[in-house]
């Protein structure tokens, strides 16, 4: 049973080895599309911010299955630039999806920056302050930060943010004009909260 058990481990560390770079690359390739074809438009723009966020984060699990015990906790909190930025991302992404369906808001374009700001607030209190993550545990493959006692406040804020950006997805299905354009919205809004669940620590 115990040989079992270890094939099992390690089985299930190459698969999450596998799936992690599989998602960089996949980010990678789908980021360079955008940015070299679809630049002008600002949808495109919205995701490839999307994009980069869970990037970094999948980027940073890859490297941190070879890293050193010294250099763990600098891609860890490399990590934190996606997992920091993710929550702005999201609502930038679906406000303007929002946009398209000629929906404007001068107040939603203000959150987008107000949401940007905290992030990047959030993102220093996490290089320079044990306040919302400190040192962690460092074991090859599971290495991780502690939370500290601010990271509820990230979390509420990661939350509060997709959920919103979930409302406007939402709101952007239903002011749909065609059967196609509801129908793609609604892949879209099944595949929403994926790179939440994904980057969220």
């Amino acid at each position: 049973m115990g040989d079992f058990g270890a094939l099992l481990t390690s089985g299930l560390k190459l698969a999450n080895q596998v799936l992690s770079a599989t998602v960089v690359l996949t980010a990678f390739s789908l980021l360079i599309y955008l940015l070299t074809h679809n630049l002008r438009s600002p949808v495109a723009r919205a995701f490839c911010a999307l994009l980069g966020s869970v990037l970094i984060v999948y980027a940073g699990d890859v490297v941190l299955y070879e890293a050193s015990v010294s250099t763990v906790e600098r891609w860890l909190k490399f990590q934190w630039i996606g997992i920091a930025l993710a929550p702005a991302a999201y609502l930038h992404f679906s406000a303007t999806v929002l946009r398209t369906t000629n929906l404007r808001s001068r107040t939603r374009e203000i959150l987008i920056l107000v949401g940007y700001v905290l992030s990047l607030g959030f993102l220093g209190l996490v290089f320079f302050t044990p306040w919302v993550v400190y040192d962690g545990v460092y074991v090859p493959q599971q290495s991780h930060l502690a939370a500290g006692p601010l990271f509820w406040a990230f979390a509420l804020y990661f939350v509060i943010t997709v959920a919103w950006g979930a409302v406007n997805i939402r709101r952007a299905r239903q002011r749909c004009l065609t059967r196609a354009s509801r129908r793609r919205m609604t892949y879209l809004e099944l595949a929403f909260f994926g790179p939440g669940l994904g980057v969220f620590p």
